[in-house]
């Protein structure tokens, strides 16, 4: 513990300017600094939850999209139920194909949903621990002012008064070296949100696009079947079979 303290009375010392700043400068600086790192912690939360809005939209009318291509599956494989030539079968591949399709949508939505839309949710309870860290770090720096312009005005009205300086100059010390263990503890944190923020967007959206393409490259292969399935309907045999039923 003592040595702890020895370290931070150290880096006290280390930090302060050779010019003694007021309590008035070191206000002004502390506050714009405060305002930068709460401005950064606001535009995370603000785009993360527009991102999470805008996915969600995305995944709603996935949805409904699903439900439409579910209905076109179900009318061709119908259709398809209502022939007794080879079209039914070839048209019957047709309807499984669009229907696995859709199957493949709903995997898709449910990933979005557990890997995009829940991490994102996730960053408004990152972001008001970011907030509390910030007030944590704004009080310590708050009492090490107030410390501060009492020994300002001290020195100023009380000049004489060597041992209420001292006093003074030494909660001061104390109120420093807490404000610097403070500060430090959240300037890590900080860091580690600002690293983290990254690589958290580039799993989030990368989970998203990999959603897409796993789809997209489905659809593809199923429609390619479908497509297959569809122009190997021999229309002359199906118009002979269909007019001339009988021998």
């Amino acid at each position: 513990r003592t040595l702890e303290i020895n370290l931070l009375l150290q880096q006290v010392m280390a930090r302060q300017s050779p010019v003694r700043q007021s309590a008035e400068e070191m206000r002004i600086s502390l506050a714009a600094e405060e305002r930068y790192l709460s401005e950064k912690v606001n535009l995370v939360e603000k785009h993360f939850s527009a991102l999470a809005v805008n996915v969600s939209a995305v995944a709603r009318k996935t949805a409904r999209l699903r439900d439409k291509g579910d209905a076109l599956a179900k009318g061709i494989n119908e259709y398809a139920d209502a022939e007794t030539t080879d079209m039914g079968t070839k048209l019957k591949a047709v309807g499984e194909c669009l229907a696995a399709l859709e199957d493949f949508r709903q995997a898709q939505i449910d990933r979005v949903e557990a890997k995009v839309l829940q991490p994102l949710g996730n960053y408004e309870a990152v972001c008001r621990k970011a907030k509390e860290e910030l007030q944590y770090s704004h009080s310590a720096r708050e009492k090490e002012l107030n410390k501060q312009r009492a020994v300002d005005r001290a020195r100023v009205h009380d000049p004489a008064n060597r041992q209420k300086i001292s006093q003074l100059e030494s909660a001061l010390q104390k109120a420093k070296i807490e404000c610097l263990r403070t500060t430090t503890g959240f300037e890590d944190y900080m860091e580690k949100f600002e690293s983290k923020k990254i690589q958290d967007l580039k799993v989030i959206l990368g989970e998203y696009m990999h959603a897409q393409m796993t789809l997209h490259a489905k659809a593809l292969e199923l429609y390619t079947i479908a497509y297959q399935n569809l122009h190997s309907i021999n229309e002359q045999e199906e118009t002979e079979v269909s007019f001339f039923p009988f021998p």
